[in-house]
């Protein structure tokens, strides 16, 4: 009852908002109000998949008024709300669930809307104005069979999944079962993949069954011809060519998707020249440029120099500014003490106690497991930038998150990274740590940085090969 008083407490606020503008009551009511209460981890590696994921960190996209993808990440704790704008009575938007499923939903201006999340952390989405709304945004789920109880993803991304169809792939290859190295891998399999096979069967039965719906509703008028259309056709409704030439398709985040789609198997030099194609809508353009820069900015420099200069003066030829990604928000007053943690040698402590010894240091904490590839590829240049700051004002801090601890010590022993000094930990209570949540602890590797004076300046901070990060350390030290 105080989560629904608190969000009415929202809505109020909103309208009485609403009133300071008299002359615009269409512009007003055209927004729609999103509201996600206690939005869970956004990672994967919760289930122990072990698998990181590439994509800008998002859990819901919308198209901002001039046709811009925006990405947002919700606080994963208590309520937060965002207003987006609707595009001709309606808004597309784009809930990712944990990584591998993108749910797309067709919003009606003017609607209030929540999002809380099941036990299998799957975004439930439900109309704050009508429940006859929230039937008609769920339409896809009325049917029992669309959702995969266990792990909360629909059965059509079950089977199409890439993660899951490697997995799957495993545990029926013959060769994989007769290796014995392989055989903890396969266990672990086992306990999180679905039988794909059965599943196959039962998506086919529900899509006839799906469509059926669909036309029985459209025919006796229970739904719109455009809900009909969104359903039959889902994300991929909108012709990829259309949508690169013209710009009031792009007002729909899946046009967006469908656009990186075509470059999923081109280089950053074709993707370049794509982005410099005048024949295609400049908003098609802008959205590959910004997607590219963001991918680059997430995963520390992934990109060639020359590259990256060629999409910053894109982007700036598009929009008149230059890049620059927002920042996840600093929290000012963290609640480190609630992260327990144990070094090698199995001492525990708090991650305050621990950043209160190094006072008087710039501090570089990565947040790491010993299972996670793209942790163990930047350990070569994490090592080079602990040597270069040997013996001066700075402390790196390793923090292995939802780790086995053998095999983090096993890692620790293997990347070296106790070698200059360096101090290593293993996050005991990742689940309830209050502090991983506030800095939103979505995605690993993750890195920390505290001024010499303990505050947390930068809870992503750039990856220990970039040049950004030397040049941000010296400043700090300075």
């Amino acid at each position: 009852m105080k989560i629904i008083s608190f969000i009415h407490f929202i809505i109020i606020t909103l309208f009485l908002c609403s009133c300071n503008h008299p002359s615009s009551p269409q512009e007003v009511n055209s927004n729609i109000v999103v509201i996600f209460q206690n939005t869970p981890k956004h990672e994967t590696t919760n289930r122990g998949i072990g698998h990181s994921t590439t994509l800008p960190s998002t859990i819901f996209n919308f198209v901002n008024e001039q046709g811009e993808l925006q990405y947002y990440l919700p606080k994963m704790h208590g309520c937060d709300t965002l207003i987006i704008p609707s595009h001709y009575g309606y808004a597309e938007v784009m809930h990712r669930n944990q990584s591998i499923e993108d749910n797309y939903y067709l919003i009606e201006a003017g609607d209030t809307i929540l999002f809380t999340y099941t036990d299998n952390l799957r975004p439930q989405l439900q109309s704050l104005q009508s429940e006859e709304r929230t039937w008609l945004y769920t339409i896809p789920e009325h049917d029992s069979r669309l959702i995969h109880k266990q792990t909360g993803y629909s059965i059509k991304t079950l089977c199409t999944s890439r993660l899951y169809g490697a997995m799957w792939f495993a545990l029926n290859n013959p060769q994989y079962r007769s290796d014995k190295s392989k055989q903890q891998m396969l266990n672990r399999y086992r306990n999180i993949c679905p039988n794909i096979d059965s599943l196959q069967v039962i998506l086919s039965e529900y899509q006839i069954a799906q469509t059926r719906y669909i036309d029985s509703l459209e025919s006796c008028g229970k739904i719109s011809s455009l809900y009909a259309d969104f359903y039959r056709k889902g994300a991929d409704r909108h012709c990829v060519e259309q949508i690169l030439l013209s710009d009031s398709l792009l007002f729909y985040p899946s046009s967006h998707s469908a656009i990186k789609g075509l470059l999923i198997s081109k280089n950053p030099s074709e993707i370049l020249v794509f982005s410099q194609d005048s024949t295609i809508t400049p908003k098609a353009r802008l959205s590959v440029v910004d997607y590219m820069l963001r991918i680059n900015k997430e995963n520390g420099s992934a990109f060639s120099s020359s590259i990256v200069d060629a999409l910053n003066e894109a982007y700036e030829q598009l929009t008149g500014n230059t890049f620059a990604p927002q920042k996840k928000h600093i929290v000012a007053d963290t609640q480190a003490g609630s992260m327990i943690i144990a070094d090698l040698e199995g001492n525990t402590t708090t991650f305050d106690k621990l950043l209160k010894e190094h006072i008087g240091k710039v501090i570089y904490v990565d947040l790491w497991a010993s299972w996670c590839a793209p942790c163990r590829a930047t350990m070569p240049d994490a090592e080079k930038l602990r040597k270069t700051y040997k013996n001066k004002n700075v402390v790196f801090i390793y923090l292995a998150v939802n780790d086995n601890e053998e095999a983090w010590k096993r890692a620790v022993e293997q990347y070296h990274t106790s070698t200059y000094d360096d101090i290593n930990y293993i996050v005991l209570n990742p689940k309830e740590a209050v502090f991983l949540k506030e800095i939103d602890n979505r995605h690993i590797p993750q890195y920390l940085l505290y001024d010499k004076f303990g505050k947390l300046v930068d809870t992503n901070a750039s990856k220990p090969g970039t040049q950004e990060i030397r040049e941000i350390i010296n400043e700090l030290m300075e």
